[in-house]
């Protein structure tokens, strides 16, 4: 996407500290160097996402610098450069089972039906159907079909730009 696009290129612009990158600059760069740079983005406080996503960018640029032969080998390749991890009892996003069932409680506590229902399948929606915010507000009736036994999501406008059915 466009976006994706913008952000691989800030990555690489400031990795490399410059607009305009050169061959020589990018013949220059070690895994060393990329390994400093995650552990420095790490210490500045950057989200562990922002990281991976800066090393993604390091990886598909130089894996083209590779292709296009300018370097023989690349730098930033999984095997040389892990991402960056952090503590295994956080699981990224996910929310807490505890919390899960507090939100779920305050739901079932509602006496109207109708907002009741909508938040319910918001919730899951959100929780179970892994859908973004920007998603679930997005949803229309028309957007909601059934095929055979079963109902079928379809979401024409998503994060990739790809239709996708829940």
């Amino acid at each position: 996407t466009e976006r994706t696009k913008r952000a691989y290129q800030t990555d690489l612009q400031e990795f490399f500290q410059t607009e305009h990158i050169t061959p020589e600059q990018v013949r220059a760069v070690a895994f060393t160097d990329i390994i400093e740079y995650r552990n420095d983005l790490a210490a500045l406080g950057r989200k562990r996402t922002t990281i991976n996503r800066k090393l993604s960018s390091l990886k598909a640029f130089f894996k083209m610098m590779v292709a296009a032969e300018v370097v023989d080998r690349n730098p930033a390749d999984s095997t040389l450069v892990k991402g960056f991890k952090v503590d295994d009892t956080i699981a990224g996003k996910a929310i807490q089972q505890a919390s899960l069932q507090k939100i779920l409680k305050a739901i079932a506590d509602e006496e109207d039906d109708l907002i009741r229902s909508r938040d319910l399948s918001i919730v899951q929606l959100l929780t179970y159907g892994g859908l973004r915010r920007s998603e679930v507000s997005g949803i229309s009736w028309d957007d909601l079909i059934q095929e055979s036994a079963f109902y079928l999501l379809k979401l024409p406008t998503t994060k990739s730009g790809v239709a996708q059915d829940i």
